[in-house]
């Protein structure tokens, strides 16, 4: 998250696809930017450490329901809604917490 604070124009970023349920062996990451404004979510890619970002939009569908209450959000604060992992609470979510104080 530290990488994606000098980008104007994010409002929320939530993780919501497997890394934040108890399913054993998730294979990727699925993350949903909420934007206010026009973005090039380029600078985003290079954030995450990829080169380019999978332009899929025209063939996803996301539930409202999961739009408005993702399971984690991670920016601005962290916003639980439910049991996370013991590993995403160690690894990930008390880092963010400690660097936010």
């Amino acid at each position: 998250m530290a990488n994606t604070r000098w980008i104007s124009g994010h409002v929320r970023i939530a993780l919501v696809g497997s890394l934040a349920t108890d399913q054993s062996g998730p294979q990727d990451t699925d993350l949903l930017v909420t934007v206010d404004a026009p973005l090039d979510v380029a600078p985003l890619a290079r954030a995450g450490r990829r080169r380019h970002l999978n332009d899929d939009l025209h063939v996803l569908s996301l539930d409202p329901g999961l739009i408005v209450g993702a399971p984690l959000v991670l920016w601005p604060g962290v916003v639980r809604r439910g049991p996370m992992p013991d590993d995403l609470e160690e690894l990930l979510l008390a880092r963010i917490e400690r660097e936010r104080l």
